[in-house]
Parts: structure tokens; C-alpha cells; sequence
């Protein structure tokens, strides 16, 4: 039995979302520039529980013909992890109807193979860092107040730039939607996981939104629920008998 999806609040940046994703809106006429203008939808949806400083930079190049649409990079001691991501259609699938790869998978796939080709080769990775630290300093769009500062470690030792920096690289691919997923493409998503691939559908990104309000600030969290009336009478009798009142 699947589950009902979660309502969509009026008031949040999903609602943006979710009318997208209901005009099936292609990725580079509306789902990509949604989420160039609030790129916090993207990272809390990959990056819900990094508790240290996440950076991220748009529409990075490297290399002659390579282009990611998004990075995120995220310090710990000695160096950084860092997320290429590649956005795709919401109605797309992961594999077609004879169970191989759809054409625009096989296309994102092929991209993070081309990335991975050129992050391992020695000579290339250590200009990938050169050029990470270039464009985290000129195009920084998860805090703009960053930009013109160089990513540093948690030790703030060692830039991007550093040799001696250890740089881990991970890959995403956004694709589809969570309801029209078969069971085996929830079986080829798991099969990436090995490969430091993480496939998620734009619903992850929807989940996210809900978190935030339409002009792109996070919501504000209440402390606790509203009591009910019974539940406050209670309260009340039971800091009566202590001889004191209920804090107001």
C-alpha cells in the first residue's frame, strides 16, 4: 500500500514547486532556474544532516566540454566532500519500458562518468581544485557574503588549492517523480550507492521546500504544540495542587 503524499502547505516554497512539477515543466524552462534562485531546497534535500558549513556554486565548468549544475562542498579536518549534481526532467524515468536505462538516465549517468574520468586523473584533479577554489570565491550562492573568501578545511589550514587537501567527490542525479517509481528502479537507485551515486526524485526536493517560505527564508519552527483546552485544564489543577500557577 503506498503512501498518501504529504499536503502541501500554501504558504511554503513547495507550493512554487509542486505548480511546477504539475505543468511537468521541463528542467531547463522552470524546475532548474527554481532551484538556481533557492539552491537551500537542493541542499537540505542532499545535505539535511551536515551539521558543519555547507558552500555552493552553480553551473560549474571544468575541463573543455563538463558542466555540473550544481556543487556543494562540505569541510571536515584534512579536506572537503564534494557533490557534483545533475538535474533532469521530473518525467523522466530511470529505466524504460524494457527495464534498460531511459535515454536522458543514461545521459545523466554518462555525464557523472565523465566527471568521475576527470576527477581521478592526478593531473587534472589537482587543477579541479585550483578551479573549485576560483569559482567558490567568485560565485558562492548558498550565502553571497561568501564570495571573494576562500573555502577552507575545519582545521582552516589547508584551501581547496592545498596538495595536501583530501578531496572526496560524491555524485547526484535528480530525476522523475517518487509515486512512478517502479520497484526496479528503486533497486537500480540502490545499485549507484556503491558508486558514491545518490538518486533522488524532485518529491525529495518538494519535502524540502515545505520547509521553507515562498520568498525563500526558512520557515519559522514552533517550539511546541497547542495544548488542548483539557490538556492546559490539567496542567493548571496539577500546579495548583503544588501550590503555585502555570507559567503563562
Amino acid at each position: 500500500m503506498k503512501s498518501q503524499p504529504k499536503k502541501i502547505h500554501p504558504k511554503t516554497l513547495a507550493h512554487k514547486l509542486q505548480k511546477l512539477l504539475d505543468e511537468k515543466i521541463g528542467e531547463r524552462a522552470g524546475l532548474a532556474p527554481f532551484v538556481k534562485k533557492y539552491p537551500q531546497v537542493l541542499k537540505r534535500a542532499l545535505l539535511r544532516y551536515e551539521g558543519g558549513m555547507v558552500r555552493g556554486i552553480s553551473e560549474f565548468k571544468f575541463g573543455n566540454e563538463l558542466q555540473a549544475d550544481f556543487v556543494f562542498l562540505t569541510a571536515f579536518s584534512g579536506g572537503f566532500i564534494v557533490k557534483f549534481v545533475e538535474l533532469e526532467s521530473s518525467t523522466d524515468r530511470i529505466l524504460n519500458k524494457s527495464g534498460a536505462m531511459s535515454a536522458r538516465f543514461n545521459h545523466a549517468y554518462s555525464q557523472i562518468q565523465s566527471w568521475k574520468e576527470f576527477v581521478q586523473h592526478r593531473i587534472k584533479g589537482t587543477a579541479l581544485g585550483l578551479e573549485l577554489e576560483r569559482q567558490f570565491c567568485e560565485k558562492e550562492v548558498l550565502d553571497p557574503t561568501l564570495r571573494g573568501t576562500n573555502p577552507f578545511d575545519n582545521t582552516s589550514r589547508y584551501p581547496l588549492s592545498n596538495p595536501d587537501c583530501m578531496l572526496v567527490f560524491e555524485y547526484a542525479i535528480v530525476i522523475g517523480r517518487r509515486a512512478s517509481l517502479s520497484t526496479a528502479e528503486i533497486a537500480r537507485k540502490g545499485i549507484l550507492w556503491p558508486e558514491h551515486t545518490e538518486v533522488l526524485s524532485w518529491d525529495r526536493l518538494l519535502d524540502a521546500a515545505q520547509e521553507f517560505l515562498p520568498n525563500g527564508k526558512p520557515s519559522p519552527k514552533t517550539p511546541y504544540s497547542q495544548l488542548r483546552p483539557e490538556e492546559l485544564a490539567l496542567m493548571k489543577d496539577v500546579f495548583a495542587n503544588k501550590g503555585s500557577v502555570l507559567p503563562t
